[in-house]
């Protein structure tokens, strides 16, 4: 059983066109901010045989919001002053969820495993932005992201008792509706490939290095309210290293 604490750190930087024209065309908006958070995980590992494992945890959704974040506008000279330099509220979730997995241990090399996580992505309903300078409109947007699912398999084999590699796959199914894609967020199904590398130094002290290589589906749709549509094509690599130290 174990249990730990989240410690989120979040810096933005978001451009938006803005619907007034000038001689250099749409006007622009430029808004940055950092702020950070807290969330918790929890998860219970039960060992039913020497060969199969069972996992279950749990990690809260973080919420991520901005009181001071700083917004700045490219906009004709004529409204220069009704849209100063000001501030603004936000506040974007990073969605929690519920994960359970299993492992079998083949032969004392081979491990497999697999999972399933469920996505607490229904957190993300609407991305509001709420500016100090009351001649600055409010900008309010509808997200309606659903829940969603993620499969996941996976092996690791021993190459002696110092390095062990490992390799999966995984599908990523998207959280956001039809009718509802935006280009801040990924929004579409993704296949996920991944290898890793595990060094033991000793019996308390391991390394894990990692490289995550994700393919989103190409996805025709857009922002109904703002009638924005087209076609979406995304691509991620994702390292990682992790440092466990047991007592």
């Amino acid at each position: 059983i174990g249990a730990g604490l989240v410690y989120a750190y979040g810096d933005v930087e978001l451009h938006k066109a803005l619907p007034v024209q000038g001689v250099n065309g749409d006007g622009q908006a430029e808004l940055t901010g950092k702020t950070t958070s807290f969330g918790v995980n929890a998860g219970i590992f039960y060992q039913a045989s020497p060969a199969l494992s069972f996992g279950l945890s749990y990690r809260s959704t973080v919420d991520m919001k901005m009181d001071e974040g700083k917004a700045s506008f490219t906009v004709p000279a004529s409204l220069g002053t009704q849209f100063p330099e000001t501030t603004f509220k936000s506040a974007l979730p990073m969605p929690g969820g519920i994960q359970f997995g299993t492992g079998w241990q083949v032969n004392d090399k081979l491990l497999i495993a697999a999972d399933l996580q469920y996505v607490l992505w229904s957190a993300y309903q609407e991305l509001n932005f709420e500016f100090e300078a009351e001649t600055v409109p409010d900008s309010k947007n509808v997200r309606n992201f659903k829940n969603t699912l993620i499969y996941r398999i996976g092996a690791e084999y021993a190459l002696n008792s110092f390095v062990s590699g490992r390799a999966g796959f995984a599908w990523d199914t998207t959280p956001i509706p039809k009718d509802y894609l935006t280009p801040e967020t990924p929004g579409a199904n993704k296949l996920n490939y991944t290898l890793g590398l595990s060094f033991r130094f000793s019996e308390n002290v391991s390394l894990d290095t990692s490289l995550q290589f994700i393919c989103a589906m190409e996805r025709e749709d857009g922002y109904a309210p703002a009638n924005f549509y087209g076609t979406y094509n995304t691509n991620a690599v994702i390292p990682g290293f992790g440092l466990n130290i047991s007592f």
